[in-house]
């Protein structure tokens, strides 16, 4: 029984969305790196176990909320998931304090330290419930795609650099076509239910012009990058997924021709380009 408990505690905590935020932890300071920065590893943990922590919260919050409730035994009762909760919530104060103590939080890691705890924490909870309010898939694209590499830049180099927010914009784009791409099986059931996501807000028609849209986007910025003085040696690699966005706007015109959607394909091909550019970007950062 224990065993199941476990397995639950561990799906409720999302380990994929939890690997992705350590994967953009490692893009920020990577780009710290490549610009000049010496590594200081115990702020570097610090961070990173402060970003996890507030990750955790949101995700068990969200499933406190949103989970259906039952009475079965071997699920985690609600006692069990507020006792989780609090226990996050305390490893986000500690890891604070200690980031504070260590005298490297400055005022612009501070200021996105506020609005990434603002968004994990409120991301379910009233009066702001950004879930279902049509923002709560953009805070997510930004959170992962430019808050978190843009806080474990700071954590190295105390001011922002213009290249954090060239990298970040593809991502955030790319992660929303991502969002778009999972929503669109769940799409009539998200009606039923009256969850308001993104794509219900924007309709069938207009999600699968967004979702094509912001992938292109994301590309177009990647070579206006090149344009505006980028390295080669950064933009030519990034570009590898560009197949894989190629494939995803022809299958998404198939289902707009009348073709049966391949719903696993689709998101898997979303999936696969967003990982791909992360960690292209990241391993070159890193290397070089």
């Amino acid at each position: 029984m224990r065993g199941k408990l476990f397995k639950q505690l561990f799906q409720i905590s999302q380990p994929i969305l939890l690997l992705a935020g350590i994967g953009q932890f490692f893009l920020g300071a990577g780009i710290a790196k490549y610009l000049g920065n010496t590594m200081d590893w115990g702020i570097f943990w610090l961070g990173l176990a402060w970003v996890l922590s507030v990750q955790w919260v949101s995700h068990l919050l969200l499933d406190y909320f949103e989970s259906p409730k039952t009475e079965n035994k071997n699920k985690l009762t609600d006692e069990s998931k507020r006792i989780f909760i609090g226990t996050a919530l305390s490893f986000v104060a500690i890891f604070l304090v200690f980031l504070i103590r260590s005298g490297n939080l400055n005022v612009p890691a501070g200021i996105v330290i506020f609005i990434l705890f603002f968004l994990g924490f409120f991301f379910v909870l009233r009066p702001i419930r950004l879930i279902y309010s049509g923002f709560g898939e953009l805070s997510i694209a930004i959170a992962f795609g430019n808050l978190i590499p843009s806080f474990s830049y700071l954590l190295q180099d105390g001011e922002m650099n213009r290249l954090v927010m060239i990298i970040s914009f593809p991502l955030i784009f790319l992660i929303l076509s991502l969002i778009l791409a999972m929503e669109f099986p769940n799409y009539a059931s998200d009606i039923k239910n009256s969850r308001n996501t993104i794509l219900v807000r924007l309709g069938w028609e207009n999600g699968m012009f967004m979702h094509n849209t912001f992938v292109l986007i994301a590309f177009l910025i990647l070579g206006l990058a090149g344009v505006f003085g980028l390295p080669s040696a950064i933009i030519f690699p990034a570009f590898l997924p560009f197949p894989l966005a190629l494939l995803q706007l022809w299958h998404m015109r198939q289902i707009n021709l009348g073709e049966k959607p391949n719903w696993r394909f689709l998101r898997l091909n979303a999936v696969v380009m967003v990982v791909l550019m992360s960690y292209i970007l990241t391993y070159i950062f890193w290397i070089r």
